[in-house]
């Protein structure tokens, strides 16, 4: 998992508790008592108060650390074993950490401690915020080469490896994921068998789906199709990729190979996949290393370069997107010149568009840009955007010089694009580096900031959203002060309203709210949004905090904005953490919960829509029990039709159906729908038969909804995915296809209608 974006004040006291923990390492390495003890004073004195994420991140340091077992046995001996127990900001415990980062050699030290001392509780059951069990990170492991793993696999029961994730997955998914082949044979003997390879987990993957995956070694995967057999290479996941599709994407050369050898030949890599793609295509994409791609291109012959997929993507361009120069002169050899770099796919996109997004290498550009001529910079795409302004947002300094360089000056970042950007518009987009836009602030001077694009947006407001603290630094700097971040945009909001959407990283919302004052936070859009509010649904609960303490209390959460909404119905429609919510609900107690907005929805239906199961157990604690979730909102909605539209997750449905009872599947709303119906319309397969095992049958899914419609109806709708669609029609037959709603219409008719409005809007949005 990528590590979370810090504030400032939140960056500072890790490299405070990082620096600590360096320190007492160290001094234990150096044999110095005296020293060792004085520094593990200051974690004691800090564990509880206000400098307790102080010393709890020392703790944190010390489990993340491959190295970190022997402090940790000196901070046990002074705080206890139930330092084990402590939770991080991300939702992973001490226990969970050193299974992920340490040796066999923790797991035995905290076995042996638990056996000396009677606790209520196990550390090796516990599940993270991910609901993942410390088998599940010993799974991810990369440092210890299994051993932690395989420890925990002879000291546990084998239903542990089994044991499911919030995505899912069992621990077994995650270990092809992770671990070699000797931990596949370990799981294995444990479990009697190689059966349990073929469980289903998330996006209905088997371990062999999982191991195609694995960047660590090809061994796992040998292993598996060795023991299942080559059919087992062709099986496809949800989203219609094959293991050879997943191994061609995360795989080297060797492991191409393998698979020829196993489906005696090379027309499996000719198979569609996913959007369309052949294993070519994966391979493009392949950031590992190239020499899949080059593999497959010298076994298929050139021809396969210009090979489409559905988007209309050749090869070519998927490689000048994701690979280095070496590989586009691989290509000019085999298609016996540069000319194919100029060919038309998605959006009308040449390669050297392609090049420009690519952010793992500027090499691939500056290749292209070089055998083909500067012109090619300044070439549109559908939308109307140049190579440049497409550079400016992927790529760092260097390109910009070597840009200016090519085109003999500065003046070509001044060109206009889609929605009359210009290069520092897109440069403030930038989630690469910053060093793009500085450099172009640099040269072209500070009147650049100011500059409007078609949505009256300027470079600051741009960058208050996707950059971070050094960001708004610099502009200060360039602008000579913070007045700058007060100017409005299209939708009257200043650069504080737009660091509180920034998911990149908290601190720039933070610094501007240090520079300008608290005030800032309450100042409103055009729709009536404080930043408050926007801050709730994009920030987490650490910036909840910052606004608390900037405020002088919780009674800013009250406000309401638009819609009536408080920043707490703000905060259950999050879709970047729960954490705001939870810390919402803890500052202003349970009765928040029930809050309703213009529409009548409490925090209770939006958070079912928009939030996974754990937030629907924190509410169920926090509200007693369960009938809260009976509770009617907008159009006679209980929170498990609301539920039933979450295309974020459809753990938050399965838990209010398994806590409410079956029975809740057929209630119906306003419109005559039940949550089976709607449900239909947004979920996928998986939910389809989690709700046939809850209504001990199919019939459910005739019943007849507003318009006359069943489920087969609405799945035809579905937007989110076939999947629901195609499973109805299994389960129910053919027939189900022609049935016709109040309006005459077959469910034919509808997804065919569907399908052309979507491609309509697909054709409009690109």
């Amino acid at each position: 998992m990528a590590e979370r974006p810090q504030s400032p004040s939140e960056s500072s006291e890790y490299e405070a508790s990082q620096s600590l923990y360096s320190q007492i390492k160290q001094a234990v390495a150096a044999g110095d008592e005296r020293l060792t003890d004085d520094l593990l004073f200051q974690v004691s004195e800090n564990i509880v108060g206000p400098g307790e994420d102080f010393a709890k991140g020392v703790i944190f340091a010390a489990a993340r650390d491959r190295d970190g077992l022997p402090v940790l046995r000196l901070l046990e001996m002074g705080h206890g074993v139930d330092i084990f127990r402590l939770v991080d900001s991300d939702g992973d415990s001490v226990t969970h950490l050193a299974a992920k980062s340490q040796t066999a050699e923790t797991m035995e030290f905290l076995k042996q401690l638990l056996q000396s001392i009677e606790v209520d509780w196990n550390p090796f059951e516990a599940r993270d915020s991910r609901q993942k069990t410390v088998m599940h990170r010993a799974a991810e492991n990369l440092t210890d080469h299994g051993s932690t793993f395989q420890w925990l696999i002879f000291e546990l029961e084998a239903d542990c490896l089994t044991d499911r994730d919030a995505d899912n997955d069992t621990v077994i998914h995650t270990a092809a994921q992770f671990q070699m082949a000797e931990s596949m044979q370990f799981i294995k003997e444990k479990m009697n068998g190689v059966e349990c390879f073929k469980l289903r987990g998330w996006n209905n993957r088997t371990a062999v789906h999982c191991a195609a995956f694995n960047a660590v070694s090809s061994s796992a995967l040998e292993w598996l199709v060795n023991e299942l057999g080559p059919d087992c290479l062709t099986d496809r996941d949800a989203k219609n990729s094959t293991v050879i599709h997943i191994a061609a994407e995360f795989q080297k050369a060797e492991s191409m190979q393998f698979i020829k050898q196993k489906m005696n030949g090379v027309e499996c890599f000719k198979l569609r996949g996913r959007r369309n793609k052949t294993a070519v295509h994966c391979a493009a994409f392949n950031a590992v290393s190239s020499s899949a791609l080059e593999w497959l291109v010298n076994e298929l012959g050139p021809d396969c370069l210009t090979d489409r997929d559905a988007d209309n993507s050749t090869v070519i361009h998927i490689a000048a997107e994701f690979q280095k120069a070496e590989s586009m002169q691989f290509i000019k050899q085999k298609m016996n010149g540069v000319e194919c770099f100029k060919l038309r796919g998605w959006n009308n996109r040449t390669a050297v568009h392609c090049a420009a997004c690519n952010d793992v290498s500027s090499s691939a550009l500056e290749w292209l840009v070089n055998e083909l001529g500067p012109d090619c910079l300044t070439d549109r795409n559908a939308n109307n955007s140049t190579v440049i302004h497409i550079a400016a947002k992927f790529q760092k300094a260097e390109s910009m010089q070597f840009i200016k360089e090519k085109m003999n000056g500065v003046e070509c970042f001044k060109l206009r694009g889609v929605n009359n950007i210009t290069a520092v518009h897109c440069a403030a987009f930038n989630a690469v580096s910053s060093s793009a836009l500085e450099w172009l602030v640099n040269e072209l001077g500070p009147d650049c900031l100011t500059d409007r694009d078609a949505n009256n947006n300027t470079v600051i407001h741009i960058a208050a959203e996707f950059q971070k603290a050094e960001s708004m630094q610099f502009i200060k700097e360039k602008m000579s002060g913070v007045e700058c971040f007060k100017l409005r945009e299209r939708q009257n909001m200043t650069a504080i309203h737009c660091a509180a959407f920034n998911a990149v990283s908290s601190s720039a919302l933070e610094w501007l709210v240090n520079e300008l004052g608290p005030d800032c936070l309450t100042d409103r859009d055009a729709n009536n949004s404080t930043v408050i509010h926007i801050a709730a649904m994009f920030q987490k609960a650490e910036s909840m905090q910052f606004i608390k303490e900037k405020m002088n209390g919780v009674e800013c959460f009250k406000l309401r904005g638009v819609n009536n909404i408080t920043a707490v119905h703000c905060a259950a429609f999050n879709a970047v953490s729960s954490s705001a919510l939870e810390w919402l609900v803890n500052e202003l107690g349970p009765d928040c919960l029930t809050d309703r907005d213009a529409d009548n929805s409490t925090v209770i239906h939006i958070a079912a829509e928009f939030q996974k199961a754990e937030s629907m157990q924190f509410i169920k604690q926090k509200m007693n029990g369960v009938e809260c979730f009976k509770l009617r909102g907008w159009n006679n909605r209980t929170a498990v039709h609301c539920a039933a539209c979450n295309d974020v997750s459809s753990s938050a449905l399965e838990w209010l159906v398994n806590e409410l009872g079956p029975d809740c599947l057929t209630d119906r709303n306003a419109n005559n729908s039940t949550v089976i119906h709607i449900a239909a319309k947004f979920q996928k397969a998986e939910s389809m038969q989690f709700i046939k095992e809850k209504m001990n049958g199919v019939e459910c899914f005739k019943l007849r909804g507003v318009n006359n419609i069943t489920a087969v109806h609405c799945a035809a709708f579905n937007a989110v995915s076939s999947s629901a669609l195609e499973w109805l029609v299994n389960e129910l037959g053919p027939d189900c296809l022609t049935d016709r709603d109040a309006n005459n219409n077959t469910v034919i008719h509808i997804a065919a209608e569907f399908r052309r409005r979507n491609q309509c809007s697909s054709s409009k949005r690109r």
